[in-house]
C-alpha cells in the first residue's frame, strides 16, 4: 500500500504586522491640467496635447491646449482653443485673450487663414482671418480680390469696428487707384470769416506750384473750401481722395485741420496742415512748422553757438502767444548756458512799446534826482576820457583837474543813454508789429543789438 503523505506541517500565526489588514484605497490620478503644465515645461506639447485632450473642457484647460497647438505649429486648432477659452463675463480677460488670437492668424499664411475663415465666416475670429485674406491679396497686388473680400467683410460685419475696419481700408484701396499723378489738393477757407487767409493760401500754391509760368510744372491743383468747419475740411478731403489728388495741404485751422487730418489717416493721402496747433502730425500728416518749444530752441542754438551771444532781452506782445513764447525761449537761453537781463511786455498800441523800450534799457520813469545822478556820471566819464587823451599827449591843461559840475542848461536838455546791457532782442510777434515795433530800438538808441523773431517773420 502506498506510504501516505506526509502532512504539512503547521504553519506559525502570522505576526500582528502581516495581519490581514483594510484594504488600501486606490491612487488618485494625476490632475490632467497639472500633468500637461509639467509637459509643456519638459517641452513634450505632443503628449500635453494628448493629455488635455482627456481633460475637463475648461476655460484654463482649452486656453493651456491653444497654447499646446501653437508650440505645435496647428494655428487653426489653436484659434478654435482659444476661442472657446474667451470668457463672457471678464471683458479684461475676453480681450487678452483676443489680442493673442490676433497674433496667431497674423502669423498664419492663406492655407490657414482659408481654414479658419471657412470654419467660423461670421464670427470674429474667422472675420479677422478674412480682413487677414485681404490684405495679403493686396500684398500680392491683386487689387481685385482684396476688394471683393473687403466689400464682403464690410456687410457682413456691418456697425462693428471690424467692418468699419474692411471699410475703410477699401476706401483707402479705391482712392489709391483712382490717384492722378501731379494732383496736389488745397483745402483752405475760400468762403466764411477766414476766406481772406484762404486766398492768401491759395495765391501761394499757384505761385509755388509755377502755374503761370512758360512750362507746364506738372501739377493740377484742385481747391475745395472748408468754409473754417471741421466737417466740412473732412468731406472735402475725402472728395480729394476720389478725385486721385496724391496729397493735400490744409486746413488753416486747429479743429478743422483735426478732422481733416483723421479723413487722410484713414484714406492713406498724405496732408501737410497749415495750423500751427499741436498734436496734429503724425501718420502721413504733417504740420507745416515746428512745435514752438522746438522752434525757439534752434533759434537760441543758432544765436549762442553760431554767432555767440550771451545776453539777451525779451520784449513780447502781452498776449497768450507771445507769453509762451517768452516762456520757451526763456527755458532755451538758460539750458543753453545764457543770460536774460531784461523782460517787457507791451500792449497793442506804439506808446506802450516805446515804454517797453524804455523799461528795457533803464530810462523809463527816472526821477530828476536820477536824472542829475545819470547826467554828473556821465560828465565825470567824459572828464576821464579827456584827461587819457591829454596825458597821451603829454599835455596837461588847467581844466584836467576840475570834477565834473552840472551845467543846468545842459542838464535841462539832457536825456538820459539807455544801458544796453544785451546782445540780442527777442521780439515774438507778427511781421506786421515787428515792423512797427522794431523801429523803437533805434529811436531809444539801443543800437549794435541783434533782432530775433518767430516763424510769421518769413511770410507777408
Amino acid at each position: 500500500a502506498p506510504a501516505p503523505a506526509p502532512e504539512e506541517p503547521p504553519q506559525a500565526p502570522a505576526r500582528p504586522e502581516e495581519a490581514e489588514t483594510a484594504p488600501r484605497p486606490a491612487e488618485t490620478p494625476a490632475d490632467p491640467l497639472a500633468r500637461a503644465r509639467e509637459l509643456v515645461e519638459r517641452g513634450e506639447f505632443e503628449q500635453a496635447r494628448g493629455v488635455l485632450a482627456g481633460a475637463e473642457p475648461s476655460r484654463e484647460a482649452r486656453r493651456l491646449l491653444g497654447d499646446v497647438l501653437v508650440a505645435l505649429g496647428r494655428y487653426p486648432e489653436a484659434v478654435a482653443a482659444y476661442a472657446e477659452a474667451i470668457p463672457e463675463d471678464d471683458d479684461i480677460a475676453a480681450d487678452s485673450i483676443r489680442y493673442t488670437i490676433r497674433g496667431v492668424l497674423d502669423a498664419m499664411g492663406p492655407e490657414d487663414l482659408g481654414r479658419v475663415a471657412a470654419w467660423c465666416p461670421f464670427c470674429p475670429e474667422g472675420g479677422y482671418a478674412r480682413l487677414r485674406l485681404a490684405r495679403l491679396a493686396l500684398e500680392r497686388g491683386d487689387a481685385e480680390e482684396a476688394l471683393a473680400r473687403l466689400e464682403e467683410i464690410e456687410a457682413d460685419f456691418a456697425g462693428d469696428l471690424l467692418g468699419a475696419s474692411a471699410g475703410a481700408l477699401r476706401r483707402h484701396l479705391e482712392a489709391r487707384r483712382a490717384v492722378r499723378p501731379g494732383t496736389l489738393g488745397l483745402v483752405v477757407p475760400l468762403s466764411g470769416p477766414l476766406r481772406a487767409f484762404g486766398r492768401r493760401a491759395v495765391r501761394g500754391a499757384v505761385l509755388g506750384a509755377g502755374l503761370f509760368g512758360d512750362e507746364d510744372p506738372g501739377v493740377r491743383l484742385v481747391l475745395k473750401d472748408s468754409r473754417g468747419e471741421a466737417d466740412e475740411a473732412r468731406r472735402q478731403v475725402e472728395a480729394l481722395a476720389a478725385e486721385g489728388a496724391v496729397a493735400a495741404v490744409g486746413p488753416l485751422k486747429g479743429e478743422a485741420a483735426e478732422a481733416a487730418a483723421e479723413a487722410a489717416r484713414g484714406l492713406g493721402l498724405p496732408l501737410v496742415t497749415l495750423t500751427p496747433a499741436g498734436g496734429v502730425a503724425g501718420d502721413g500728416v504733417f504740420r507745416m512748422y515746428l512745435p514752438e518749444a522746438e522752434e525757439v530752441g534752434a533759434l537760441v542754438r543758432y544765436a549762442v553757438r553760431g554767432l555767440g551771444l550771451r545776453a539777451f532781452a525779451i520784449l513780447y506782445p502781452d498776449t497768450p502767444t507771445g507769453r509762451l513764447y517768452r516762456d520757451r525761449f526763456w527755458d532755451a537761453v538758460v539750458a543753453e548756458g545764457g543770460e536774460i537781463t531784461g523782460v517787457e511786455a507791451f500792449a497793442g498800441d506804439l506808446a506802450s512799446a516805446g515804454a517797453a523800450v524804455e523799461k528795457l534799457t533803464g530810462v523809463y520813469g527816472l526821477t530828476p534826482e536820477e536824472i542829475r545822478a545819470r547826467f554828473l556820471e556821465e560828465e565825470r566819464l567824459r572828464l576821464e576820457r579827456e584827461r587819457a587823451l591829454w596825458e597821451a599827449l603829454g599835455v596837461t591843461p588847467a581844466e584836467a583837474a576840475l570834477e565834473p559840475q552840472v551845467d543846468e542848461e545842459r542838464l535841462a536838455e539832457y536825456e538820459p543813454k539807455p544801458i544796453v546791457d544785451f546782445d540780442a532782442v527777442f521780439l515774438p510777434a507778427p511781421s506786421l508789429t515787428a515792423a512797427q515795433v522794431a523801429p523803437l530800438l533805434a529811436f531809444h538808441d539801443v543800437e549794435s543789438v541783434r533782432l530775433l523773431g518767430i516763424r510769421s517773420w518769413t511770410y507777408p
